[in-house]
């Protein structure tokens, strides 16, 4: 039980990321942006301390790939009483192409 509940916090954090990285990709996008939907995504499946990074953090008309990491911390998104994911960080990227403007 305790894997099946690491391996659904893994998916909201490759689901966090690629919609981060897929609002990055747009023409205007910025960093920012990215950071927010991906948060976004994690609050509403009440994820808890995660941190989201984006590669470059400026995003420019000429940048040509756009990269967001999510990280998560298992033992606060763990069950109760976890002995096997306490003290690992779960990490998922998403690199996308940008669309050139």
């Amino acid at each position: 039980i305790e894997f099946s509940r690491a391996n659904m916090v893994r998916n909201v954090a490759e689901n966090a990321a690629l919609e981060g990285a897929r609002n990055g990709i747009l023409p205007g996008a910025t960093a920012q942006q990215c950071i927010d939907i991906a948060n976004a995504e994690l609050l509403r499946m009440n994820v808890k301390g995660a941190q989201v990074a984006v590669d470059p953090s400026v995003i420019t008309h000429t940048t040509p790939h756009v990269t967001v990491v999510v990280s998560i911390p298992l033992a606060q998104n763990a069950l109760p009483l976890s002995k096997f994911v306490i003290g690992k960080t779960l990490v998922q990227s998403i690199k996308l192409a940008r669309e050139l403007d």
